[in-house]
C-alpha cells in the first residue's frame, strides 16, 4: 500500500507522539447505575502513524477516540494532544484546539447543504479568521481528486464524492492528527478502498497522524497498527496488520470478538 515505514520510524525518533492517553478512565451513570467504557487505558499515537481501533459494540472504541479528541472529558487520567494536556480544559479551551489541530472524518458527511464542496473545506478556518492558504487548498483538493468536483453542491456528488470533501476539510487547518469513525460506513466497497487509499497517502506523502474506528478487518489492513479493545480495556495489538492476521486475531478468545 506505499507505506514509508521505515521512513516514518526515522522520523519519530526523538519526537513526541502525537496523541497520547495515560491511565483514561470513562465511566456514565453514578452509583448501581455507572456503566465504565474505559478501563484504564493508556495508548500513544506516533507522528506520521496510522492506527486502527477494533473491538465489539460496547468495548470501548468509539469513546477512546472521543476522549482522545477531546469531545469527551477523560473521568480519571489524562490526554496530551503533543504537548498539550487536554484532559481538564473546558470546551472554550478545546473548541480552537481541535478546530486548528485536529481534522475529523465520520460515517455520516456533515457537509452543508447550501455550501459548495470548496466552501464546505474552507469554513472552518473562516470560522475561526484564520487565513486561507490557496496553495495548500489546491493541494489537498488535486490529492483527494476533486478537481473537478469541488465546486459542486453535496447534493451534486455521489457519496464517495462528499466523504473525499469530507476529508479535504479535515486536512485544511495541517491539524496534528486526523480522527476518522468509520470513514467507510455509508460506502460501497470499491468507493470505501479509495477513501481508506486517500487515508493512507495522507500519512504517507502528507505526514499526517490518522486514528481510525472501524470494524472491518479490510479497513484496519490500512493501518501500521491495529489496537484490539475489548470491556474498555486494551486486550491486543498487532503492527503490520493483513487481513488474515486481523481476522486471526478477532477470533481468538482474548481478541476483540
Amino acid at each position: 500500500m506505499g507505506r514509508r515505514r521505515q521512513e516514518h520510524e526515522d522520523m519519530r525518533s526523538g519526537h513526541e507522539d502525537a496523541v497520547a492517553l495515560e491511565g483514561v478512565v470513562r465511566t456514565y451513570g453514578e452509583a448501581e447505575a455507572e456503566v465504565t467504557a474505559l478501563a484504564g487505558v493508556s495508548a500513544a499515537f506516533p507522528k506520521a502513524s496510522f492506527t486502527a481501533i477494533m473491538g465489539p459494540s460496547g468495548s470501548g472504541k468509539t469513546t477512546l477516540l472521543q476522549c482522545a479528541a477531546g469531545l469527551t472529558s477523560p473521568t480519571r487520567g489524562r490526554v496530551r494532544l503533543g504537548g498539550t494536556d487536554i484532559s481538564s480544559l473546558g470546551e472554550r479551551s478545546l473548541a480552537p484546539l481541535r478546530r486548528e489541530r485536529m481534522g475529523f472524518v465520520f460515517q455520516a458527511f456533515n457537509l452543508l447543504p447550501a455550501l459548495t464542496g470548496r466552501e464546505n473545506v474552507m469554513l472552518p478556518l473562516r470560522l475561526a479568521g484564520r487565513r486561507i492558504d490557496r496553495r495548500w487548498l489546491d493541494t489537498i483538493i488535486r490529492r483527494t481528486g476533486m478537481t473537478d468536483h469541488i465546486d459542486r453542491f453535496p447534493h451534486q456528488l455521489s457519496g464517495g464524492q462528499q466523504q473525499r470533501v469530507a476529508i479535504c476539510r479535515a486536512l485544511m487547518a495541517r491539524p496534528e492528527v486526523v480522527f476518522a469513525d468509520e470513514p467507510t460506513g455509508a460506502l460501497d466497497s470499491t468507493t470505501g478502498e479509495e477513501i481508506l487509499d486517500l487515508l493512507r497517502r495522507s500519512v504517507d506523502e502528507l505526514d499526517r497522524t490518522v486514528v481510525m474506528v472501524t470494524h472491518e478487518p479490510t479497513a484496519a489492513a490500512y493501518a501500521d497498527r491495529v489496537l484490539f479493545l475489548r470491556d474498555g480495556r486494551i486486550v491486543a495489538s498487532q503492527d503490520d496488520p493483513t487481513v488474515t492476521t486481523i481476522t486471526s486475531r478477532l477470533a481468538e478468545p482474548n481478541g476483540a470478538r
